[in-house]
């Protein structure tokens, strides 16, 4: 589920990139008129997005752990994906943003011991052992 708004911006959650006993990263490769625009880029730092991107995610150093994805949908979040990080970190699906409305994800990564809580986005705070990071990204 995609859609736009006006800049790319790191809301909650640490400094760029979070951190969980190591550094972990977010970052997106996207691809325009099936050239590769953005490479490996962190997500706060991609910049605009034109309609009709293609956007693949990877985590970086949190192979195996625990992973939320959920993407802005009319107003609803709705789960894109959940599942162990895997070894590569490139998640198993991809996305496309579409101007005319607020594209925005939210990924939640958590330690192995802890499974992923049904409401971790819901808290004030990260619950103990988990990172919450959230992007409105910048679709034109």
């Amino acid at each position: 589920a995609a859609a736009a708004v006006v800049a790319v911006i790191a809301l909650p959650g640490d400094a760029p990139g979070f951190r969980l006993k190591g550094a972990v990263a977010v970052e997106a490769t996207v691809v325009r008129d099936g050239q590769t625009v953005v490479a490996d880029t962190r997500i706060e730092d991609l910049g605009a997005l034109a309609d009709g991107d293609r956007m693949r995610l990877r985590v970086r150093s949190a192979a195996g752990r625990p992973g939320r994805v959920e993407g802005l949908d009319g107003g609803d979040w709705v789960r894109v994906w959940e599942g162990a990080i895997p070894e590569d970190g490139w998640l198993p699906f991809g996305l496309t943003a579409s101007a005319g409305s607020e594209t925005a994800l939210r990924v939640a990564v958590c330690e192995p011991e802890r499974p992923i809580p049904a409401d971790v986005f819901a808290a004030a705070a990260a619950p103990e052992g988990c990172v919450l990071r959230t992007w409105i990204l910048d679709v034109r």
